[in-house]
C-alpha cells in the first residue's frame, strides 16, 4: 500500500527523532492492518470459524521499512482463497492477479475420517460407497471465495486515509510538545 499526497507530513516526520518516527509509522500500519483483518474475517467463509479466528496481524521494522502483514497459518487457508480442482479453475474471480495457481484436473475422494457427513452435504460432495458403506466423499473442487486479497484491495483508499489521519494527529501532538 502506498500513501499519496502526504509529502508534507513525511517531511515533518523526517525531522523527528528516528524512534518517534518508527513508533508513529508502526502504530499507523497496525491500525491499517487491523482494518484489513476485520474485513478479511468478514469475507472468510462463514462456516469456518477456525479460519476467521486464525486471521492475524503482524508489524515489524526491517531497517528503514515497516512491514505490516495480515495472514493465516492454517494449512487449508489457501483453498478458499483461490479455489481447488476443475471447479476452482473455472471460477476464481477476485483472486490476486499476482498469483497463478495450478489446479488439479481431476476430482478426488476425501476419506470419511477427514470430513463430517454434514460438511459433505453442505458442499454437495457425493458419497463414495464400498460394500454398502460410505468410505468417503467425491469432489471436483470448490470455487474461489477470496477473503484476504479483497480485504486489502477493497479498502486501499480508506486505509490511506486511516494512516494519513493517524500520522497527522501524532505530528500535531508532537509539534505541541
Amino acid at each position: 500500500m502506498s500513501i499519496n499526497n502526504i509529502d508534507m507530513l513525511l517531511k515533518r516526520l523526517s525531522r523527528m527523532d528516528a524512534e518517534i518516527q518508527n513508533d508513529i509509522m508502526l502504530k499507523a500500519i497496525k491500525r491499517a492492518d487491523i482494518q484489513i483483518q476485520k474485513q478479511a474475517r468478514l469475507l472468510a467463509p462463514y462456516n469456518s470459524r477456525a479460519l476467521q479466528r486464525s486471521i492475524k496481524t503482524n508489524e515489524e521494522v526491517k531497517g528503514t521499512k515497516i512491514i505490516g502483514s495480515v495472514y493465516t497459518n492454517l494449512d487449508y487457508a489457501i483453498y478458499p482463497e483461490v479455489g481447488t480442482g476443475p471447479v476452482g479453475q473455472k471460477n476464481h474471480e477476485g483472486i490476486s492477479p499476482v498469483i497463478s495457481p495450478r489446479y488439479t484436473q481431476k476430482g478426488w475422494m476425501i476419506p470419511v475420517s477427514e470430513i463430517s457427513s454434514e460438511e459433505a452435504e453442505m458442499y454437495h460432495f457425493k458419497p463414495v460407497m464400498k460394500n454398502g458403506k460410505i468410505i468417503g466423499y467425491y469432489t471436483m473442487g470448490q470455487p474461489a471465495r477470496p477473503y484476504l486479497y479483497p480485504a486489502i484491495k477493497n479498502q486501499e483508499k480508506g486505509l490511506q486515509k486511516i494512516v494519513g489521519k493517524y500520522i497527522t494527529k501524532r505530528l500535531k501532538e508532537s509539534c505541541k510538545k
